[in-house]
């Protein structure tokens, strides 16, 4: 079992909507990228008898994690309410935010799920446990790490946090960047929950289209199958750039 979420990075609802369909076509995951939106579309989309066909996370990202939500913080908590209260399945608040949105108090946990996130777009932390920690005692129902990757060591290590912890707590272990590539791909062999694809332009540096995810997840799954792939507890540095390469990567 893999789950490829297909990011939606449209300016319209219209077009989200179309892209949602698309990429539905593959069986995956949606997330609407609230912050892609033009002024107004906003409203329009979570008021679309439709936007919840399917399984879908809601975002509205910051500018200093990735995103580009340039209104106040205030308004976006606003629309992270208002999607909530609409029957958004999985919402995503991240970490420094998630004190603000005392509305998550009113949250049914069996019709919309808690994605805690950070994003780190310079580099990977040393202590990434400590991190994962940090997020886990806000008692969310999916950790998510995102960070970028300098070199095939700082992906190792996520890799190796998502194989650790991945039993006990639902989590997405991703690195961005061009030696993060490889995590988008492995992280579904090791037990992540889900990983991001790019339907449309790419939501952070490294994203791959979901069809080529899709597949590379299926053909690295074969390979770990086959004791060509080894679990990141198992390997070098070295090791997955290899790995990377031979996914073409």
């Amino acid at each position: 079992m893999y789950r490829v979420i297909a990011c939606l990075t449209k300016p319209t609802a219209a077009e989200m909507l179309a892209g949602r369909d698309e990429a539905m076509d593959a069986g995956t995951l949606v997330e609407y990228r609230l912050d892609w939106l033009e002024l107004g579309q906003t409203r329009k989309l979570l008021t679309d008898h439709t936007v919840f066909k399917y399984p879908a996370i809601m975002t509205a990202r910051r500018k200093d994690e990735g995103g580009r939500w340039d209104g106040t913080e205030q308004a976006r908590l606003d629309t992270l309410h208002y999607a909530m209260d609409q029957g958004a399945p999985y919402l995503d608040i991240e970490l420094d935010a998630y004190p603000l949105a005392d509305f998550f108090s009113t949250r049914d946990p069996e019709h919309t799920s808690l994605i805690v996130s950070v994003h780190n777009t310079i580099r990977t932390p040393l202590h990434l446990e400590g991190l994962y920690n940090l997020i886990r005692r806000t008692e969310p129902d999916i950790v998510k790490i995102a960070t970028w990757a300098l070199s095939y060591d700082d992906s190792l290590r996520m890799l190796q946090l998502v194989a650790r912890v991945c039993d006990s707590q639902p989590t997405i272990g991703l690195c961005m960047g061009e030696r993060g590539k490889i995590t988008r791909v492995l992280s579904q062999v090791y037990g992540g929950w889900g990983t991001f694809a790019a339907c449309g332009q790419v939501a952070a540096p490294g994203q791959l289209a979901v069809a080529e995810t899709i597949r590379l997840v299926k053909e690295a799954r074969g390979r770990y199958e086959n004791s060509e792939f080894l679990d990141p507890d198992e390997i070098t540095a070295a090791d997955l750039e290899g790995y990377a390469r031979a996914l073409g990567l």
